[in-house]
């Protein structure tokens, strides 16, 4: 696989979709490429959707059927990241109380040295509850 920087350049204007796509369609006037464009991967952000839509409408103008809706790819690992995030922010985490510590230190005198390195490996602050 190969791929090469066609551009990059400062934005004067606001990063909206409709001001993104023109720009991206001035690129790919400007080497000869708008009929050979096949995808475009994107994180999630709302203006990226505004981008292809208004990207099919400028290609279409040019007699390039183009569409979107099936050559738009949301970017996997993007998703992935914000499941996960959203997940985590479902999880309340906590330290141990003072009690609780106190409780745990003691218990210690009566637990096997190996049933204290295990508790060590799988120790991640006290999970309160899941949502």
């Amino acid at each position: 696989m190969h791929e090469d920087l066609l551009d990059f350049c400062h934005l004067d204007c606001q990063h909206t979709g409709k001001n993104l796509a023109r720009i991206l369609y001035d690129i790919l006037k400007d080497f000869n490429i708008q009929t050979r464009l096949y995808c475009i991967t994107t994180d999630n952000a709302g203006n990226n959707g505004t981008l292809v839509g208004e990207l099919e409408r400028l290609l279409k103008n040019d007699g390039i059927s183009w569409d979107s809706s099936k050559h738009h790819i949301r970017c996997l690992a993007h998703i992935l990241n914000l499941t996960v995030k959203a997940f985590l922010n479902k999880l309340k985490i906590a330290a141990p109380s003072a009690e609780q510590q106190f409780m745990d230190d003691s218990d210690d005198e009566n637990v096997s040295d190996e049933a204290k390195a295990e508790r060590e490996v799988f120790n991640i602050d006290a999970v309160n509850e899941f949502h």
